[in-house]
């Protein structure tokens, strides 16, 4: 039986390695400091179970794709305001009060290109609109920043609407992503239904410098060698070699898979 190099191997597995490639360390405390500029008019400090919301755990491969977050997921911004749910299609709209305001946390996975935002709703209101906005913020001080916007300008119906294309890299260190609605209307005339966030998983960029002697930096494998070893789950033949012509036993082939894969089971 034929053995399969290891370049051969690293082929085979890089696409299942990679997103934990991109995962960074994640710090989810409430942030510090609250003095920082307002979002869309509010103080960002306000915004509902976002910084101490998890992560989802990234999907496989590197085609586009689409996590879909029901509006019952959006929270009001304060306690002034009153709001129901639509039963009959899952939607969210606010019944009263004077503030405007729904916040809706993302869970991205660290690394992907956010490639564009999609939100569902009715707006059969012409006085009335349905804005939202796409924010990244920091755990600590610091401002937000506006990433995206969408409006439904005038009375569309019930549609759905797709922001500009984004490209951004998701930075979960230290950052955090929400969408921040303003429903103007009272009534299921102004309602959110879903957003869909649009992304794909990308691998690491290849750093400057080689880990291995025998995978310089101008090696065809060079950038998923290190993405390897950046996340631990190859450290190479030997101290300074990754031996990348060599055949891969079935013992080496299970460490690779489970620690790409973070296998853990309760033996």
């Amino acid at each position: 039986m034929l053995k399969t190099t290891r370049l051969i191997m690293l082929c085979a597995f890089v696409v299942l390695a990679m997103s934990f490639v991109l995962v960074a360390q994640e710090k989810n405390s409430t942030p510090d400091n609250c003095a920082v500029s307002d979002v869309a008019g509010q103080n960002k400090c306000a915004v509902n179970n976002v910084t101490n919301s998890p992560r989802i755990e990234p999907f496989w491969g590197t085609g586009e794709i689409s996590q879909r977050i029901s509006a019952t997921a959006a929270v009001p911004y304060s306690s002034n305001m009153t709001y129901s749910n639509f039963t009959s299609d899952g939607g969210r709209y606010r019944s009263g009060g004077t503030d405007y305001w729904f916040d809706l946390p993302l869970h991205l996975p660290a690394g992907a290109n956010l490639m564009h935002y999609y939100i569902a709703i009715c707006d059969s209101d012409a006085a009335n609109d349905v804005m939202s906005w796409l924010f990244v913020c920091p755990d600590s001080s610091g401002s937000c920043t506006t990433l995206g916007q969408i409006d439904s300008n005038g009375a569309p119906g019930c549609t759905g609407i797709f922001s500009p294309t984004l490209n951004i890299t998701v930075n979960n260190f230290n950052n955090y992503y929400f969408i921040r609605f303003r429903v103007e209307g009272t009534t299921t005339a102004n309602e959110i239904r879903s957003v869909e966030m649009h992304y794909q998983l990308q691998m690491s960029p290849a750093p400057g410098t080689a880990t291995f002697l025998d995978v310089p930096t101008s090696h065809i494998f060079f950038q998923y060698v290190q993405a390897l070893v950046a996340s631990g789950i190859t450290s190479g033949c030997d101290a300074n070699n990754y031996c990348p012509n060599n055949a891969v036993t079935r013992g080496q082939m299970a460490k690779f898979l489970s620690v790409a894969l973070g296998l853990h089971w309760p033996y």
